[in-house]
């Protein structure tokens, strides 16, 4: 049989080390006859005067694991649950944004060809100005006593 300390049976439950004491003050005080029972739990004796608690599996899985299981038996039908309409309004988001996303591509489509088209219009202005300038300067005339 295999025995854990307050520490490893806090990680082997996945509880706290206080709800580990817990229980062992509890199981002191209303059962003292199965905590001083060598085949649950073992008592090694420290420098100090302090005795180091070691709890076997069979106890931490009666008591620990068995209301667990149920209860994450529960958990996981509302996990289920709760996850699958998570995942339904997540679809329904993917498809609006999908939607959105569309429109907003068709509207920088046409803004780029509005630009293209002002861009196309400048330019063309732009020459016209430029022909008009040249066309309006008019050669000096060379006068009589310049050469």
């Amino acid at each position: 049989m295999y025995f854990y300390s307050v520490e490893e049976s806090a990680e082997y439950t996945k509880k706290s080390v206080s709800s580990i004491k817990r229980f062992l003050s509890d199981l002191k005080k209303n059962n003292p006859k199965q905590y001083e029972n060598n085949e649950l739990i073992k008592l090694e004796p420290l420098n100090t005067g302090h005795k180091k608690v070691y709890i076997s599996k069979n106890l931490l899985d009666e008591k620990f694991n068995g209301s667990s299981e149920k209860m994450n038996h529960s958990k996981s039908n509302q996990t289920n649950d709760s996850n699958g309409l998570a995942i339904e309004l997540l679809k329904e988001t993917i498809e609006i944004l999908k939607k959105e996303l569309e429109v907003k591509n068709g509207q920088i489509e046409a803004l780029n060809e509005r630009l293209r088209e002002s861009n196309t219009i400048a330019v063309e202005n732009t020459r016209n100005n430029t022909k008009m300038l040249l066309e309006d300067v008019k050669p000096i005339k060379k006068r009589w006593w310049s050469k």
